[in-house]
């Protein structure tokens, strides 16, 4: 026991917090009130940046020990940050302790003090201070509702010249999510639209200045890819430039994903920030998706109805693996879904097809994507059958400019009156 504040005080607090919630359920408690004390007092005032992030690692994966240190972890940790960001202390401490915050809110704590310190930041602070902090602002506004203040920080962050190149290209990294995130969660396809045309921007100028962002290059790619794939409503067979940009974004997607795992693989990555990769690869699977289904969309009929119904249904579930959509809102889905019912819409041999499988086929009978796929075409050949009355008789802007073609139809038009 006379050793425990010097280890606290020293690069052993990990082990000491490690051997503390091993036995914390069994040490008395006349016991346990100074080895907690030794320990609060060892992430309030730590050794050095590296040891207080293998402490709080060890803190937040023991749900049992943080709640032993209790809610002074969060003070005196938020006060640590606010410290090293005003240039109090060493700056290097300001990212393990607002990551530890981050962790500790999203495990179920209060955010509170979080938000309010990440929303203080202007960008002026020490540089090592902000180094790696627009990463865990972005991840803050995936988990954090009301969060949209954020992004100023993160304009600040990006515009901000004194900066280390790398904090800024963060910086841009996080605002080119925010749009993807955006158009995800938009209510209608032209925002969607819009709103990934900005992340296109964004991550396509971060991958051209900056020559480690294969994150970026990622999602580049996979964005082109669902944009083309939504393109392809328009001119669906034929030469098409759409197809050849779906083709082109999932081949660069896949080299990308390729010398991503390539550079990544035998790095550590951290357990709490895995949910990024699986986010990375569940737009993989989206476009490996799309560009299977593409090669369905202009047949005017399927050798085999279910396997090809398969590819196309399939783009929902890949789509939900990335965002579900709540019930205001559509986003990708808007975006993907008129390019899977054109087919329908126009091939009344496929639109049977879709009511054969669904009237008799197990695996589509009870298909909620399949009935929504059906009910929505159902929609959109009503309301083109209600547009056409109101269609001119003569089509006079087809005619318009080809006198010659004109006369004959006009001769068509005589004979048959």
């Amino acid at each position: 026991m006379a050793e425990v504040d010097t280890m606290a005080a020293g690069p052993q607090l990990p082990y000491l917090l490690t051997a503390l919630a091993d036995g914390i359920d069994t040490i008395p408690a006349e016991q346990a009130a100074p080895l907690l004390a030794a320990a609060a007092q060892g992430l309030r005032q730590p050794h050095s940046a590296w040891v207080l992030a293998d402490a709080l690692d060890v803190v937040c994966t023991r749900p049992g020990l943080a709640a032993r240190l209790g809610n002074r972890i969060v003070r005196d940790l938020a006060t640590l940050a606010e410290d090293a960001l005003a240039g109090d202390c060493d700056a290097a401490l300001a990212q393990p302790a607002i990551a530890g915050l981050l962790r500790l809110a999203v495990a179920g704590g209060s955010p509170h003090r979080l938000l309010a310190l990440l929303t203080e930041i202007t960008g002026t602070e020490p540089a090592d201070a902000l180094d790696r902090l627009p990463i865990l602002i972005g991840i803050a506004r995936d988990h954090f509702a009301d969060t949209d203040r954020l992004l100023d920080v993160l304009n600040a962050l990006e515009n901000q010249p004194d900066l280390n190149p790398a904090t800024r290209a963060d910086a841009s990294f996080e605002l080119a999510l925010a749009d993807e995130r955006a158009a995800l969660q938009a209510a209608d396809r032209t925002t969607a639209g819009e709103q990934l045309q900005r992340a296109l921007m964004r991550f396509t100028e971060l991958d051209r200045t900056h020559e480690a962002r294969l994150d970026a290059r990622a999602h580049a790619a996979a964005i082109e890819a669902v944009l083309a794939f939504a393109d392809l409503e328009q001119n669906p067979t034929g030469d098409s430039s759409a197809r050849q940009r779906l083709t082109e974004a999932a081949d660069q997607l896949d080299t990308t994903a390729a010398h991503l795992a390539a550079w990544t693989g035998r790095m550590h990555q951290l357990d709490w920030l895995s949910a990024r990769s699986l986010t990375q690869s569940a737009w993989a699977k989206l476009v490996t998706t799309l560009n299977a289904a593409q090669a369905h969309l202009d047949q005017p009929s399927w050798y085999n109805p279910a396997d090809a119904l398969n590819d196309l249904l399939e783009i929902y579930l890949a789509s939900r693996s990335i965002h579900a959509p709540a019930n205001d809102s559509t986003g990708l889905t808007a975006l993907i879904s008129p390019a899977v019912e054109a087919p329908f819409v126009r091939s009344q041999g496929l639109l049977h097809q879709l009511e054969q499988a669904l009237a008799h086929d197990p695996q589509f009978t009870d298909h909620p994507d399949a009935q929504a796929l059906y009910d929505a075409v159902r929609q959109r050949r009503q309301q083109l059958s209600s547009q056409a009355p109101q269609q001119e008789a003569v089509p006079g802007k087809v005619l318009e400019g080809r006198p010659a073609l004109a006369a004959l139809f006009q001769e068509l038009l005589s004979f048959r009156s």
